[in-house]
């Protein structure tokens, strides 16, 4: 995997680390030990680039294998091998399957991973900390808290690029605060997708 010093590991209290990132900056699968399904939303095996729940047996983990154990999480299969040369599946990773958004639009079904919110607020200047939170079918808010160098413009153009993300129903509210909130459990999480 290179010498780069700092990787993106995925890991798992159940199974160990389950896919780590090469110097191309995509995740490999760790075929050596895991044997790897991709499940659709509708519980079909996924094709490549298809949003799926990944659903993993252990090879050899000694007295306590796992046979199809699904994990909740989503991920994009893709296509294409590396450059890196590693023979392993590259993945793009999507999130937690409970965090998925089913946004209805213009009469059509879109859902939308925490990873596509991540993608569409990208890395603009000035952006401290972000939360996003889905507060009704086609409301949402961004709560942000920014810097000296946040910009109107900036904000226009996040604006502009989660539209395009949630859909031209979609109805988003940027919010400037202080301090963000944990959860109860104490994990920070960029994305709540749900609302009561």
């Amino acid at each position: 995997f290179g010498e780069n010093s700092v990787k993106q590991l995925v890991s798992m209290s159940e199974f160990g680390w389950t896919a780590m990132e090469c110097e191309h900056g995509h995740l490999h699968l760790n075929t050596q030990s895991f044997v790897f399904e991709f499940l659709n939303l509708q519980g079909e095996p996924a094709q490549p680039g298809e949003l799926a729940e990944i659903v993993i047996t252990s090879i050899d983990q000694g007295a306590i294998p796992h046979f199809r154990y699904k994990t909740g999480d989503t991920y994009r299969l893709q296509a294409q091998p590396c450059a890196c040369g590693n023979p392993s599946p590259t993945v793009t990773f999507e999130g937690r399957k409970s965090d998925l958004m089913f946004i209805n639009n213009e009469g059509s079904e879109t859902v939308v991973s925490p990873s596509d919110i991540d993608r569409a607020i990208d890395v603009p200047t000035g952006l401290a900390l972000y939360q996003f939170i889905r507060e009704g079918e086609n409301q949402f808010a961004l709560k942000v808290i920014t810097e000296d160098d946040w910009s109107a413009q900036e904000e226009s153009a996040l604006n502009a690029r989660l539209l395009n993300v949630l859909g031209a129903d979609a109805n988003l509210c940027i919010e400037h605060v202080p301090y963000i909130d944990t959860d109860r459990s104490g994990k920070f999480r960029t994305c709540i997708p749900t609302y009561e």
